[in-house]
């Protein structure tokens, strides 16, 4: 995007997602899980992008708006966190991509998931970790891994999560 802001959030959104995709594929390797890594990084890197598509139309909005109005980051900020899984799952019906990734990007905020899905498991727990650390858009350090359904389902230890975050750390996607 031209606009500088814009701009900004997408190189966050960017950060977030390769952070996402590689933490996934190390994280299903690491955990034995050596058939689904190579999904996994597919998956992490397409979770969010309903979020790339509403920063998109705001940016089509910004260019196109001779009326004076702008858009606040408050407002876009919103808009995102609460449509993108949505307009996410339907952007990736629209490419036909397969119905796991589709499922991913619509339910990855959900409270509850289905225990078996471990695909679905590997990206939360490593979306989880990226918003702990502050890769990408926000940051909660109050986030406590361990005491994750993903962490029972994928039955990984606070030694696991600790060297997750390790690798995360050590992928020089934070600012800078």
């Amino acid at each position: 995007s031209k606009d500088p802001i814009l701009n900004d959030i997408m190189r966050d959104l960017w950060r977030h997602s390769v952070g996402c995709a590689i933490g996934s594929h190390w994280l299903a390797s690491y955990s034995g899980l050596q058939g689904i890594k190579h999904e996994s990084f597919f998956a992490g890197l397409l979770h969010d992008v309903g979020k790339l598509h509403i920063l998109k139309i705001a940016d089509t909005l910004k260019k196109n708006n001779g009326t004076g109005i702008q858009i606040s980051n408050t407002l876009l900020i919103e808009a995102m966190d609460s449509l993108h899984a949505k307009c996410g799952s339907a952007l990736m019906h629209h490419w036909n991509l397969p119905e796991k990734y589709c499922e991913i990007a619509r339910d990855h905020h959900k409270d509850e998931f289905d225990s078996k899905n471990l695909l679905m498991a590997l990206v939360r727990i490593v979306d989880k970790a990226c918003h702990k650390l502050g890769i990408g858009l926000s940051k909660d350090p109050s986030v406590v891994l361990y005491a994750t359904s993903e962490s029972d389902v994928l039955r990984l230890s606070e030694v696991d999560l600790a060297n997750l975050e390790i690798f995360l750390e050590d992928s020089n996607l934070f600012e800078g």
